[in-house]
């Protein structure tokens, strides 16, 4: 069964997130969703950027 990679890291990201948020304290928890939050608003970033110079 062969999973394309956007799927693996989907899957990784929900697991890590789960285990993560279990066990991290309050305090960690807030620094990981910062983080991702962080990233995923520099991933729109760069594919609005992508987007402007494929037109």
């Amino acid at each position: 069964m062969k999973m394309d990679k956007s799927k693996i890291d989907e899957q990784l990201e929900k697991n890590f997130a789960k285990h993560a948020t279990t066990k991290l304290s309050q305090g960690s928890r807030n620094a990981l969703n910062y983080y991702l939050k962080q990233r995923s608003d520099k991933g729109a970033q760069d594919l609005d950027r992508v987007g402007k110079f494929k037109h």
